[in-house]
């Protein structure tokens, strides 16, 4: 009997480990399994959105988001990879859109550090791309002509510079001399119409257009 007795005290306190060390299992499990199938929630969830919506991203597993840092590309490249911080909402960039879409990826990393399970991924056309009648010049499509637009030329003459691939929308829209080649010469025209148009404000001016065929010399 004392024996038994004392097999058993010795066999009590393993099977207290084994039993804590199950439970501790079972709940890392449950919490392991809970992040590994949560990704970052990309919204709107349309997949149509306008040029002045922002973009938003949600991640929190549990109470403890603090500990994971969302990262993100517009063109859906590896966010894990080429991503920036997530750090407020996203505005569309015209020289984000290609093909009349934007595509967003984003991802987490625990402590900004740990890739955390895989990316999400979404896909958005741009609805003034597909339902608003061009207007040259306006290549923001905010229904005016001025500086922005005149910026955004101007990068995208950069980029035909140095050998960016330009797509069909983009030369349509930026081509404002309509000589087929998107160059410094194009944001120019913008500069001075957007110039014309501000001293004038007040009376009645030409359409971008007439600007140009009165302005040219042949």
């Amino acid at each position: 009997m004392g024996k038994s007795s004392v097999l058993f005290d010795k066999i009590i306190p393993y099977t207290k480990k084994i039993i804590k060390i199950g439970v501790i299992g079972t709940i890392f499990s449950i919490i392991f399994n809970y992040f590994s199938t949560e990704q970052v929630v990309i919204s709107p969830s349309s997949s149509e959105i306008s040029l002045d919506r922002t973009i938003t991203m949600d991640y929190t597993p549990f109470l403890i988001n603090k500990f994971f840092k969302t990262y993100y590309t517009t063109n859906g490249e590896n966010p894990f990879k080429y991503g920036e911080k997530y750090d407020k909402e996203i505005s569309i960039k015209e020289e984000d859109i290609v093909n009349n879409k934007i595509i967003i990826s984003a991802g987490s990393k625990l402590f900004g550090i740990i890739n955390w399970r895989d990316f999400s991924t979404k896909e958005y056309t741009i609805i003034e791309y597909t339902t608003t009648e061009y207007k040259l010049g306006d290549i923001n499509y905010d229904g005016y002509i001025n500086l922005k637009d005149a910026d955004i030329c101007l990068s995208k003459t950069v980029k035909a510079s140095t050998g960016g691939e330009l797509t069909e929308t983009e030369i349509k829209k930026n081509d404002i001399n309509g000589d087929g080649l998107i160059t410094s010469s194009d944001a120019s025209w913008i500069l001075r119409y957007y110039s014309y148009s501000s001293v004038n404000s007040n009376q009645s001016i030409m359409t971008f257009e007439d600007f140009i065929v009165s302005n040219s010399t042949f």
